[in-house]
């Protein structure tokens, strides 16, 4: 057996009973034998056990294997079995804990509480293994029992805090369950015995073991408030605010009495003490003494502190002239003198000692970050950083990127602020373009020889600010770009490399398995609303006209939802669109001429037409569709837009406000000419011969010569053909296997046409 005692005071060598202790813990684990049939405890934690007789001698070693064993005659109570116990006094507030790691039989096993001088009066908390019950008792009464809760190991615990017993129960030793009530007056006295007990129902047959026991005990707290909230230590600058405070409960009305290094502080008698003005003389050790019906318990003490200046103005970042002055200063409060040291980018700046920083005149090495430390005989403190600049033009708005086709308009502009007047020069690629000194550029007639990046540099008397560079893309004149999605690509991540797309709107609202299978692009999970659903773009750069075209070959017919051509502008703020579509969960098709957030929308019952077919005209935007592949275009409806003649997003959208659906998009076109050019709608249709050809087919006028390019990139393009005739009202080409590229083995071809006014 090995005792642990884990004690702050001392145990009085006169006496087994425990007094003026404040804190201690006694734990027997019996990994020793012990033989306690003679009563004898020595070298123990154990102050004695009653009943020795009752102790069978079958066993002298009752100890061993790391349990205790204990035996007893049949005895009529709990209280008239073997005792093992440790005297407490002094009413102390203790927590008795006890493992018993296998029970059996009839009998009773379990913590036991009782007088010194006899076992009459006692509380208990144990078990009975033959029925599985468990016990919270006093004087032989059940306080609360619970049958099916003993099994063959069990934890008990009882607990005194100021005077009431409760006790627990546990299947592991660490998650515990209160008996239902407590008891303070089962007739005990303040002196009590603490152990282990065991009571048999037969004589001399039961064997129970015990595998630990733990007892930990303390002085109950002293009469007077609680202090659960103590003043913490303050740390203040000179002319500061610091507060202390304090949370306490007891009985009655509590009262707070503050001190400052021990003497009470007038007029300090709240439960917290603000000094409104930190000087010198507050520093010091402050606590407070909190006061109930009962009794005045002293708080913790709690340290204030002065610290290092505190800074009230911290340094400004400056703008300045050329040849100017630039003063950068400081504010602060602190124990007189103050003391300061500026820099610039962290080094000290020689003579740079006062509450100001001046340089004068500024030049180009005056650039730099300054800051400033402060002292006092507290300490230090260091300011922010502030920054010199020289008071160039700062350009607020870059110039954006832009796209045109061959004849139409670009137009560059860009944003500066100066105190002093400013002058623009446009470049192209770095060297200057003659005349070009406003802060915008505009490009009347746009041709292959503006591609290019384009900046502007901007210049006041301090100096120059170059611009961010912004590329112009010339798109080929007339050009048709078309997806059959013949090839595998997941649009959901927003990435539209190697497609002929330029972005995806509303990517995280695509299925992760979006794909192209059969010749098809699946789009599901639209969510709902125009705004918010997905939608696969193409740019069209402002003042061009376009021709869209899509086949829908499958959209669910009862589910309602939505999806079709769309023409949007790029920014949600407002978001204006003119979109066609279909509904076909009842059975009709729209046009929907959206402007800050209103508008009309037209149904039309009785169809959903699987071709649609947008045009943008100047400012008209025509709506078409057509039921076959073979059929004639309708016009369906026309609308004048003159808002949305700049820059738009054209492509298809999937709209779902009713869960999961699968739509699927094939034959996807769009045909661009800059403005002012003949209208000739040349999207194009793709078919594919069983033997790998292509035959290319488009809508065509009488007297208008077309010319048709691949591509395997959308960025080299190969001629097929020029020159070739227009059949009214389609013309045809057919592209061969054996052709180069091969269409019957190349994985991905984009096809464009040229025609018309614009044909090369």
């Amino acid at each position: 057996m090995t005792p642990i005692r884990a004690s702050f005071l001392t145990l009085l060598a006169a006496s087994s009973l425990l007094t003026a202790v404040r804190a201690e813990t006694f734990t027997d684990s019996f990994d020793a034998d012990h033989n306690y049939a003679t009563g004898d405890t020595t070298g123990t934690i154990w102050d004695g056990i009653r009943g020795t007789a009752k102790i069978s001698a079958m066993d002298a070693n009752i100890t061993n294997a790391g349990e205790l064993r204990l035996y007893s005659p049949q005895t009529s109570s709990i209280s008239n079995g073997p005792f093992l116990y440790k005297n407490l006094t002094g009413n102390m507030d203790f927590t008795s804990t006890l493992h018993v790691s296998a029970a059996a039989g009839d009998g009773t096993i379990g913590l036991l509480v009782a007088n010194p001088s006899n076992n009459s009066n006692y509380i208990s908390a144990y078990g009975v293994p033959s029925n599985s019950f468990t016990y919270f008792e006093a004087n032989g009464a059940a306080i609360h029992g619970v049958w099916g809760t003993m099994g063959a190991s069990k934890w008990f615990r009882l607990v005194r805090t100021a005077g009431v017993y409760t006790a627990f129960r546990s299947d592991n030793g660490s998650t515990w369950t209160q008996y239902t009530g407590s008891h303070s007056s089962v007739g005990l006295s303040t002196d009590v015995q603490v152990g282990l007990s065991f009571q048999s129902w037969s004589a001399n047959t039961v064997t129970n073991r015990y595998g630990s026991f733990t007892l930990e005990v303390s002085d109950p707290p002293p009469p007077g408030p609680l202090i659960p909230g103590q003043p913490q230590p303050v740390t203040m600058y000179l002319g500061g605010t610091a507060t202390f405070s304090v949370t306490a409960t007891g009985t009655g009305t509590l009262l707070y009495h503050w001190r400052l290094n021990g003497s009470d502080i007038d007029g300090a008698t709240g439960d917290t003490y603000t000094i409104n003005s930190v000087g010198e003389e507050h520093a010091g050790t402050y606590s407070v003494v909190v006061t109930d019906d009962n009794g005045s318990t002293p708080s913790n003490d709690a340290v204030l502190m002065i610290g290092p200046p505190h800074l009230t103005g911290q340094p400004q970042s400056l703008r300045a002239d050329l040849a100017g002055t630039a003063t950068f200063s400081v504010t602060a409060t602190g124990a007189a003198p103050l003391q300061y040291r500026w820099r610039k980018n962290t080094v000290d700046i020689d003579g740079a000692i006062g509450d100001s920083y001046t340089i004068n005149p500024v030049s180009g090495d005056s650039v730099g970050t300054f800051s400033v430390v402060v002292s006092d005989a507290h300490g230090t403190t260091p300011s922010d950083n502030a920054t010199l600049v020289i008071d160039v033009p700062v350009i607020t708005v870059q110039p954006q990127p832009l796209k045109a086709v061959p004849g139409g308009t670009a137009s560059f502009s860009v944003i500066a602020t100066s105190p002093h007047p400013m002058e623009y020069q446009w470049r192209l690629e770095g060297t200057d373009i003659d005349g070009a000194t406003g802060d915008s550029y505009t490009i009347p007639s746009v041709s292959g020889d503006h591609a290019g990046n384009y900046s502007v540099v901007v210049t006041n008397s301090n100096g120059p600010t170059t611009s961010a560079s912004a590329a112009l893309e010339v798109l080929p004149a007339g050009s048709v770009y078309q997806d059959s999605f013949q090839i595998y690509h997941d649009f959901a991540g927003g990435d539209v490399t190697g497609t002929m797309w330029d972005g995806v709107l509303n990517a995280q609202n695509l299925d992760p398995g979006t794909d192209t299978t059969g010749g098809v692009l699946h789009l599901p999970n639209g969510a709902e609303g125009i705004g918010n659903c997905p939608t696969l773009y193409k740019t069209v750069p402002a003042g061009v006209d376009f021709d869209v075209q899509v086949y829908i070959p499958s959209m669910p017919a009862g589910v309602y939802a939505s999806g079709g051509l769309i023409a949007r502008t790029a920014s949600a703020s407002p978001l204006n669109w003119v979109a066609a579509y279909t509904l076909p969960a009842n059975q009709s098709h729209y046009f929907y001429s959206n402007v800050n957030g209103g508008g009309a929308t037209e149904q039309f019952w009785g169809s959903y037409p699987p071709y649609l077919r947008l045009q943008r005209v100047g400012t008209t935007f025509n709506y078409y569709n057509k039921s076959t592949a073979g059929g004639t275009w309708s016009l369906v409806r026309s609308v004048e837009r003159t808002d949305l003649t700049g820059e738009l997003l054209v492509g298809i959208w999937h709209d779902n406000a009713a869960g999961s659906t699968d739509w699927q998009f094939d034959n996807f076109s769009v045909w661009m000419a800059p403005g002012g050019v003949s209208w000739i709608p040349v999207p194009v249709q793709i078919q594919r011969a069983a033997n790998g050809a292509v035959t290319l087919s488009w809508p065509s006028q009488t007297g208008i010569a077309y010319k048709v390019e691949v591509s395997a990139d959308l960025t080299s393009w190969a001629e097929y053909a020029t020159g070739i005739p227009a059949t009214d009202p389609v013309t045809s080409y057919d592209i061969p296997p054996g052709s180069t590229p091969d269409p019957a083995t190349a994985p991905r071809l984009f096809y464009r046409v040229h025609g018309g006014a614009t044909a090369p």
